[in-house]
């Protein structure tokens, strides 16, 4: 495990300058042949596929799309569940880049569960400070009672809000890019406390796990370890690029009005 250093050094560069290799690398054959159990390996099914039909060569481009065929490896759940080993999905992933060759996608994959490792570890060097009101940077641990009817009527009025939560409260996920337009809104467009949020996604994501979900909300909120402060993801223009036809609208919110959308969200 990473030297427990002093809290301020601790960022994401330096885990990953000194952690990257170690992390990808350090499986040996037999290691991973230890770990390949009956369990792992049907639950893995879907992600052989995944690798087989080629949809890892391009995860890059497909990992910010809201909804769609494959556009996700769908691991997080069966990671955070320990259903699956980490190493097992980084050697197959070395195997598959092995038979055609690593390009940016295969690479990426491996990038976000470096983050999941950094997170994990994050939480050690801080512990309860994941929970303040100004996380790493200070606060307090002190949350005052809001009534879910209050957040959701100062969250829903926005129609790709409103589409986030149908999905959530039906099917347990939301895609990476929706949680991070998810938190900037909470963090930057309204005036409750992020951990809100947080701890909605920690209620109802089926693929919760306690450091990736406080440590990326510590992160957008600019109370994290990032040097850039709060992240801002404006919401139309994230609409435009990752949903032009609107279609993830659509699917979990069909009653908004295409007419005054754009005006809406602007």
């Amino acid at each position: 495990p990473p030297k427990l250093l002093e809290k301020s050094k601790f960022s994401f560069s330096y885990f990953r300058k000194n952690y990257e290799k170690l992390s990808f690398l350090c499986t040996p054959e037999n290691s991973a042949q230890e770990i390949r159990s009956s369990w792992d390996e049907s639950n893995l099914k879907e992600f052989y596929d995944y690798l087989n039909d080629d949809h890892g060569r391009h995860y890059f481009e497909t990992r910010n799309a809201f909804t769609g065929e494959k556009f996700s490896t769908r691991l997080s759940h069966l990671l955070n569940l320990g259903q699956v080993h980490p190493r097992l999905i980084i050697k197959l992933i070395n195997d598959d880049e092995l038979k055609k060759e690593a390009n940016k996608s295969t690479y990426w994959m491996k990038f976000e569960l470096l983050w999941r490792e950094y997170f994990y570890w994050l939480y050690f060097v801080h512990q309860k400070d994941f929970f303040k009101s100004q996380a790493l940077t200070g606060g307090t641990l002190h949350l005052p009672e809001l009534d879910f009817k209050d957040y959701l009527s100062q969250t829903e009025k926005n129609p790709l809000i409103k589409a986030m939560h149908n999905e959530l409260f039906s099917t347990g996920f939301l895609s990476n890019r929706s949680r991070q337009i998810y938190a900037s809104f909470i963090i930057n467009e309204t005036h409750l406390d992020w951990r809100y949020g947080a701890w909605l996604f920690q209620h109802t994501l089926k693929d919760y796990d306690l450091y990736s979900n406080w440590g990326n909300w510590n992160y957008l909120s600019g109370h994290g370890t990032d040097p850039r402060g709060p992240r801002f993801f404006k919401i139309i223009k994230q609409l435009k690029q990752y949903d032009p036809g609107l279609e993830y609208l659509k699917k979990f919110n069909p009653f908004f009005n295409e007419e005054t959308i754009w005006d809406e969200l602007s």
